[in-house]
């Protein structure tokens, strides 16, 4: 029966003995309940988390699934069945947006466990950041330093330098609100009003 294993598999052949009694002729056997480990993951440990993380269930229980949820400035991408996530795991569950559902027949039964991967992916974009203050710069070569600073974590700076009134482009940064300011402590004379960037 699925979802059953019958005990005592290494010793099938019995010998039996047929009376004429029929209720003395009875076999049991014996069938134990087969269990299942599913383990929910998050590739590479970043980017989001899966909820919940680990379900253990008999065969005649039912699988609540996991839910994949992406962090700030990611992006849920899929399902998988292995961690580089060339085997998209809809091959044996049923996969609902970011709900995962793992089919039961194909699972392995206890003491393996059954592994699915969430993969999520850092959104990135370009910040241009453009000097539009040109005047009194003296002979147009004066150079200008801008930090940018992640809001939602403040140890993530980065810094940027501009001649005269050009621009700078910063390549993949992560999509997430920052703080862009001029540094001119040096000087009063050019000094751009911070900027919220989204």
């Amino acid at each position: 029966i699925s979802g059953y294993l019958l005990v005592d598999t290494q010793n099938l052949t019995k010998s039996v003995i047929v009376r004429s009694k029929t209720e003395t002729n009875v076999i049991t056997f014996y069938y134990i309940e087969l269990q299942y480990n599913v383990e929910y993951k998050v590739i590479g440990g970043e980017g989001g988390t899966v909820d919940p993380g680990i379900e253990v269930k008999n065969s005649s229980d039912i699988f609540g699934g996991a839910e994949a949820r992406a962090a700030a400035g990611y992006r849920f991408v899929g399902w998988y069945l292995d961690e580089a996530a060339t085997i998209p795991a809809d091959s044996n569950a049923t996969v609902n947006g970011t709900m995962l559902t793992p089919n039961a027949e194909e699972l392995v039964p206890v003491p393996a466990t059954n592994i699915y991967y969430a993969k999520f992916e850092l959104l990135t974009a370009d910040l241009t950041i453009k000097r539009d203050n040109v005047n009194d710069q003296g002979n147009g070569s004066q150079v200008f330093v801008y930090k940018i600073t992640d809001t939602t974590d403040t140890k993530k700076v980065y810094y940027a330098t501009i001649t005269s009134g050009g621009s700078v482009t910063i390549k993949n940064l992560p999509c997430v609100e920052y703080t862009v300011e001029q540094l001119n402590g040096w000087s009063w004379r050019y000094g751009d009003a911070a900027q919220s960037v989204k």
